[in-house]
Parts: C-alpha cells; structure tokens; sequence
C-alpha cells in the first residue's frame, strides 16, 4: 500500500477504534455506573427519543423473526432510527451495543471525508487536525453512543460539499467526473432520508455552485474550467429536480417541528410515534407583493417553522421566544440576529444555568467547553477566508456552512436544538479556523521539529536530510 493510502486508512481506523471504544465505555461504564441516575436501561440515556427508537426496533425485530424479513418498514411513521436499528437487531440481537460499529463507521468515514476536503487548502497533517473538531467534540457522544440518525444526516452533507469541492477542484487534480458526481446524489439520498425537509436548500445551493462553475468558466483565460466541467455540473443540476418527488416535503422547512423533543416511552407497551401537525399561525402573514410566490410561500414556511417549534418544544434553552416572523421585512431583520446565534451561541452566561435534568445539565457545560474553542478558532476561520478568497471551492465551502446555519438559527429558537442541528457546519467554520491556526503558526513543523530531535537523541530514529536540518537549527 502507497504511503498515501496507509495515511488515510491510519487515521479511518484510529476514528473507528476511538468511537467504538467511546460508545462502549458510555453504555457500559458511564451511564449504568458512574451516573445511573441518567441510565433507561440498555445503556441508554433517560428523557431522549433514543429510549423509544429501541422498543420501537425491539418490537420490529421480533415481527422480523416471527414473520420473516418482509416484516421490516423502512423509515416508520416517518424516522429512521428505528429502521436501522431493528434491521441489524433482526441480524444480531435486540441491544444497542450491536449498533456501536455502525455509528462509529459513520463517524470515522465522516471524519476523514473532512480531512481529505480540507487537504483542498492545506497540507495533509493540517487538514487532519481541522477535522479534530468534528471527530472529537463532546457533543458527537449523541450519534456516537446512542440511536441518532444525525450522524446520517452528517455523512450525507459531507459527501455532498466534498462532491462540489472537488468538482472545482477538478482542474487541478482531475478526479473522475461520474465518480464525483456519484459522491453528491449519494450524499444528497441520504441528508434527504434523515431530512427530507431540506431537500430545496440543497437544491437552490446546488443551482447556486453550477452558476458560480459557469461564471468561472467565462472568466477562465487559462482553460481552469472546461466544457467536460460545465457539462457535468449542469446534468447534476437537472438530475436534482426529480429529489422533490422522491422525497416530498409536506411542510418545507417548517418539519423541523416534527424533531422538537417528546416524551421517552419506557414501558413495555406498544410505542406508536405521531408526526405532529404543522401548528397554525396565531398571527396573520403578510406577504409581499414585490417577491415570486414561491419565495413568499418559503418564507411563510420558515414563520411557521418558527413558531411551531416554540409551541412544541418548551425546553429551558428557549432563546428569543418573543420573536415572531409576520413578514418578509421580520424575516430579514432578524438576519443579523441569526447570525449571532447561529455562530455564537448559547452564550457564557448561559453555559452553567440548570438544565431540564442533570443528563442535559452536564451536555449544556460540555457544549460551553466547545463553544470556547469555536470563539478562541474563529477569528482564524476569517483569516482563512482571506487567504482563500479567490478559490471558488473556498466559496462554495463557506456558503454551504453558513446557509444551513443561518436557516437553521432563522428556525430553531432552542439552543440545544439548534446546536445538534448546526454540528457539522460549526465544526465546518471551527475546523477551518484551527487549520489556519496551525498553518499561520507553524504549529506542526515546531512539533515535528522538536519530536526529531528527541528522537534522535533517543536512538529512536534514523537520521535523514530533514533531521540533521532539525538538529543544526
């Protein structure tokens, strides 16, 4: 195997082991141990959807044994969560221990997906330390260790970006066009799977990067961009238009609501899930005249997304709960706003009050702890868009990260929500910010220079060009 492949397999494998390892330490140790008052059972923790995900599988399983593979419903009433897992309890046996290797070959697979979109703009060891974030942030435990479809949803937003980043990046490296394309429509099935409702996002920013491929292609005087290039992001802009009948939406944006948190059911009884209603307006929308319908209709979605979360959801991370979209004029003056909470919160003053229980207690100061470094990383994030200003992949990149949080701060007026939502694009932002950090700083020729020299002075490495330059230096 080429040095190359090994380093990409390396470090697939050390994600792998470190959430494999994470998620049995969490179920077996953690929870049912050190913290039992948090502990549903079967290392699950009290008061999330998880508990039910897992009776719901259990329950499907054993109609899988008893009446054969045709018992099994992919996606019922509407979640994920209980279909995977009832497929691999059918496979193996109803716990969620069995579930461990599958979460923690998302995440791994996710992690160095990132890794390889961050080499794009720096070098290999810097792109892996970017990638930090998403892989090792505390808030990763939920997908890693329990039944979560977010991770899911990650690895197809990832493989979505990575799909459009090399696609710019196709002039310099020249990756296999219906490779990548196959990255996009894959990412894309399985976002669309875990939310269907953000299927037009994809699209209008799927639109979005064909006309920035096709202004960069007339504005091309050195053959960057070709017509093979053209062509290819104009066939994927066409073949996403039948997505919003593959997975139709009844509410648009505003199914956010049917995420909002509900009441574990532990009982050995049957567990039905209901996907909610979409709540009415208690307030008339004004639209606006000047704008298409269709846009005025988005809006109104975005509103009522809005305002059936906070009549869902009254959890104590509520923000901003006097906030109401009546127009598109509100919808745009709160943009600013959006951008504050999208990127910066819940705040400090908010990082120790108490939580709705001590299980979510404990997260609200874990995600504190992750807030800091997005604080101390972010200022380096700005400088890496400096440096990267006229790549139009960079572009791409931070347009896609900025999109979805802005939508989902527009949308989510919960803290705990919104930062599960908004985890992988923050860790987007967080990771480029702390790859420009390294870069900017020397941080890893100081470390390599400085581990050569140990080394050497320990016998334990041979001396080549780089290290008798590290020694005389």
């Amino acid at each position: 195997m080429e040095r190359n492949d090994s380093f990409w397999l390396k470090w697939f494998l050390i994600f792998f082991v470190y959430s494999i390892f994470l998620g049995l330490a969490v179920q077996l140790v953690v929870v049912p141990i050190l913290f039992p008052q948090w502990h549903a059972g079967n290392g699950l923790i009290k008061a999330h959807d998880w508990v039910t995900y897992h009776q719901l599988a259990v329950e499907m399983a054993a109609q899988m044994r008893e009446n054969g593979i045709r018992a099994w419903a992919f996606s019922p009433d509407h979640w994920l969560e209980p279909s995977v897992a009832a497929f691999v309890y059918y496979l193996t046996f109803s716990s969620p221990l069995v579930l461990l290797p599958l979460n923690a070959l998302i995440h791994a697979t996710t992690g160095v997906i990132l890794t390889h979109l961050f080499s794009q703009f720096y070098d290999k060891k810097t792109a892996l330390l970017g990638a930090f974030p998403f892989v090792f942030f505390p808030s990763s435990l939920l997908w890693v260790t329990q039944i979560h479809k977010d991770g899911f949803f990650f690895l197809g937003a990832a493989l979505f970006i990575w799909g459009w980043v090399l696609i710019f990046e196709n002039q310099k490296q020249r990756f296999p066009a219906w490779g990548v394309f196959g990255l996009v429509w894959f990412g894309l099935e399985i976002s669309f799977i875990a939310r269907s409702y953000l299927s037009l996002i994809y699209w209008i920013l799927s639109i979005f990067f064909v006309l920035l491929y096709l202004s960069a292609f007339f504005r091309s005087t050195k053959n960057s961009y070709d017509w093979r290039g053209l062509a290819f992001c104009a066939v994927l802009a066409i073949s996403l238009v039948p997505q919003k009948i593959l997975f139709p939406s009844a509410y648009g944006v505003s199914s956010v609501v049917a995420e909002a948190p509900k009441k574990d059911a532990t009982s050995k009884k049957s567990v039905a899930i209901e996907t909610p209603a979409p709540p009415r307006l208690s307030y008339e929308w004004v639209s606006s005249p000047w704008l298409p319908s269709f846009v005025n209709t988005q809006l109104y979605n975005l509103a009522f997304a809005r305002n059936g979360f906070l009549h869902t959801n009254l959890g104590n991370s509520n923000f901003d709960k006097e906030v109401a979209f009546k127009s598109s004029s509100d919808i745009v003056q709160y943009l600013p706003r959006a951008f504050q909470v999208g990127f910066f919160g819940p705040f400090p003053n908010s990082w120790f009050k108490r939580a709705s229980n001590e299980a979510n207690e404990t997260f609200k100061k874990l995600v504190g702890l992750e807030m800091s470094f997005v604080y101390l990383l972010f200022p380096y994030f700005l400088l890496a868009c400096i440096r990267n200003r006229k790549r139009l992949s960079f572009l791409a990149l931070v347009c896609f990260s900025i999109t979805f949080i802005w939508i989902f701060a527009m949308s989510c007026p919960n803290f705990g929500t919104l930062h599960r939502f908004r985890y992988f694009y923050l860790t987007l932002v967080t990771g480029l910010g702390l790859a420009q950090f390294c870069d900017l700083t020397g941080l890893l020729r100081g470390l390599q220079s400085r581990s050569s020299r140990l080394f050497f002075f320990l016998g334990l490495h041979s001396v080549d060009k780089s290290d008798q330059r590290f020694i005389q230096t």
